[in-house]
């Protein structure tokens, strides 16, 4: 553990910050076009920071009357005061403006827009990019990108409405045009959709038959077989994606990362993470029982952990101290006056 636990900068993956309208698809399937096979459902972009050295120490943040609370909603903690911009989330001041922790000083929680990846404004959640075949036509960033680009009241953009002489929209190259039939390309009629019932996953393997998509991913249909992947900052965990920064579900185990006394559990994307209050330390390094040392008094942990008070000295405000009555050491190496031990970087 690093000297108290840093203020990580956990996380951060910043999702796609293009405005760019999300009328241009990319791809060939009614609904959701090119999905990247490539995606790893259990891949972190988060950036790591190292949180387990072999001697931990005095926590450098302001004292607090107790250790933040963990929220499955979580609200901001009510933890030490962080710089302008910043905010108070699981043991680590983080950007009011990343999206993984929403984007209002108050809260936590990520933000999730369907079928959209999200970025910051104003202190709100917004719309950065639609998912591909998909637009936001009702400019409304709650309901995400919620206009299905395959459908005829709606061909390849916003309120393109195919006409009675052509009402069918069908896959033309990078976008969709409404034509009289369907072609290779997309060879089966789904009510007025041309498809292909291997790779649509709004019909896959038959008309109507939807891939499941939870929140924060991107449902696809290969071989006739629906799956899907996590978005960007977002981890699978059975069948949802998860937040890679969320302590309840950290990691490619999802599982609640622990914590104890005195302390905040925390995830760095891969995984857990424990900050202690101000004035204690896991000088034990087992996070199940927190920071369990006071490091003001503890004689065997004295301003840091590992530094004991020997003879007759005892800890005082993190500093050993000799007893009038007790003869100190010539020497004074194992033990210092509280003025010695100001500047000890405990």
């Amino acid at each position: 553990m690093t000297i108290g636990i840093p203020r990580h900068a956990v996380g951060a993956t910043l999702v796609a910050l293009g405005l760019f309208a999300c009328n241009s698809v990319l791809g060939n399937d009614p609904g959701i076009l090119d999905v990247d096979a490539s995606v790893d459902a259990a891949a972190f972009d988060v950036v790591t920071s190292d949180v387990a050295d072999s001697m931990p120490r005095i926590d450098a943040q302001p004292m607090s009357d107790a250790a933040p609370a963990v929220d499955s909603a979580p609200l901001a903690d009510a933890g030490p005061t962080c710089s302008a911009g910043k905010k108070y989330c699981f043991g680590a001041c983080v950007d009011t403006n990343d999206p993984l922790y929403g984007c209002a000083t108050g809260v936590c929680m990520p933000c999730s827009l369907p079928r959209a990846s999200a970025t910051c404004a104003a202190g709100a959640c917004t719309i950065g990019t639609c998912q591909a075949g998909y637009s936001d036509c009702d400019g409304n960033a709650a309901t995400g990108c919620e206009t299905d680009l395959s459908q005829p009241a709606h061909c390849g953009a916003c309120n393109a409405v195919c006409p009675s002489g052509a009402p069918i929209c069908s896959p033309s190259g990078a976008t969709f045009a409404c034509t009289t039939g369907c072609t290779a390309q997309a060879p089966t009629l789904c009510t007025n959709q041309c498809v292909d019932l291997a790779t649509n996953a709004t019909h896959c393997a038959g008309c109507n038959t939807v891939c499941p998509m939870p929140m924060n991913s991107v449902a696809s249909c290969t071989q006739s077989q629906c799956s899907f992947a996590c978005t960007t900052g977002f981890h699978k965990c059975t069948d949802h994606c998860a937040s890679n920064v969320d302590p309840a579900t950290c990691g490619s185990s999802c599982t609640a990362c622990p914590s104890g006394a005195n302390s905040t559990a925390g995830c760095n994307g891969t995984s857990c993470t424990l900050a202690c209050s101000a004035g204690f330390a896991d000088c034990d390094a087992n996070p199940s029982n927190g920071c369990e040392v006071t490091l003001a008094t503890d004689n065997a942990n004295c301003g840091v952990c590992g530094r004991a008070c020997t003879g007759a000295s005892m800890c005082v405000s993190g500093a050993c101290v000799w007893p009038p009555d007790a003869s100190a050491p010539d020497s004074g190496a194992a033990d210092a006056s509280p003025a010695d031990a100001t500047d000890d970087g405990g």
